[in-house]
């Protein structure tokens, strides 16, 4: 499909004593023919991750992103595959385009980090209820993305706060195809995808990823690790809104009894993993609880009785 196919990335740029230049962009990447035919080249002005993925000055609105994408992996295929069915409401890959041309690369909108997250009222019961809904119907939950991917038979591999983004109004009114305040989940350098789905696929070893894996473990089912890994990442999104947003504490202790039951009690598995619940089953009790706060907000023994779910891994 790709002709002139460079080198996998990173793509550095280095100066004259063999040190890499780490705000240069590549001539070989300004030199791309869909880069050109874009008029993107001379709009490069910034580097996000050296050797791998530029953009237009940070900021701008509407900005472009492009990432050097490795054919070696399997990003490329993952990519193709999400794209072709973008428009799927469970589906929170980043819309974007791949090149044609050339050296297979990703040009993607300039949306915001997953710090960008806010909240209504902070304290009492109803500000619990407030918050929980707010994650949920707001998609700022990642189990949302992570489940459509897995009934795809598609592991992401490497879920975290830095691969997760989500839009402001501004974008939305940007790029047609961006909604305000989705979760959109990127950086498919990891991803796999496997012949066996949730429930069966046994462990495999763990590639190198940003999350530390439990126990010093070189072994996971990888559906489960997609699930441990956006366990930690809401565990850390709450830690990050009590901190620097202000979120009340004592309204977020049921938000994290349901972090808690995402991360799961790691025993080891070598096969198919129970220690956490599948995508689908984590979906299937934030319907509910999305139920639950629409119908019944404001009475305390539904948080109460609500806990009791978490007691069994599925």
């Amino acid at each position: 499909m790709y002709d002139d196919v460079g080198p996998s990335p990173p793509w550095y740029v280095y100066d004259a004593a063999g040190e890499i230049c780490v705000l240069d962009i590549p001539d070989r990447l300004l030199q791309h023919p869909e880069l050109e035919q874009r008029g993107l080249v001379s709009k490069l002005r910034d580097t996000l991750k050296p050797g791998c993925v530029y953009c237009t000055p940070l900021g701008t609105i509407p900005g472009d992103v492009v990432k050097i994408l490795d054919p070696n992996t399997e990003e490329v295929y993952v990519q193709q595959r999400l794209l072709r069915e973008i428009n799927r409401p469970n589906n929170h890959t980043l819309p974007s385009e791949m090149t044609a041309t050339g050296h297979p690369l990703l040009i993607m909108p300039m949306v915001s980090t997953m710090e960008r997250i806010g909240t209504g009222r902070r304290d009492s019961i109803s500000g619990f209820l407030d918050v929980m809904f707010q994650m949920i119907e707001a998609r700022l939950i990642p189990i949302f993305g992570i489940e459509f991917l897995h009934s795809l038979k598609i592991v992401h591999m490497d879920v975290c706060m830095g691969n997760m983004l989500t839009a402001d109004a501004c974008h939305a009114n940007a790029y047609h195809q961006i909604v305000a305040g989705r979760l959109y989940i990127i950086d498919f350098g990891q991803s796999r995808q496997f012949a066996l789905g949730p429930g069966v696929q046994p462990a495999i070893t763990l590639p190198e990823t940003q999350m530390i894996p439990p126990k010093d473990l070189l072994h996971f089912d990888p559906y489960s690790w997609d699930m441990y890994c956006a366990g930690v990442t809401m565990e850390w999104l709450l830690k990050y809104n009590l901190t620097h947003k202000g979120w009340a504490a004592g309204s977020l202790w049921f938000a994290n009894k349901l972090v808690q039951w995402l991360i799961g009690d790691e025993r080891g598995c070598t096969g198919v993993c129970h220690c956490r619940p599948t995508a689908r089953t984590a979906l299937r009790v934030l319907i509910f609880l999305r139920w639950a706060v629409c119908a019944v907000d404001g009475y305390d023994y539904v948080v109460r009785a609500m806990s009791q779910l978490w007691t069994t891994h599925t």
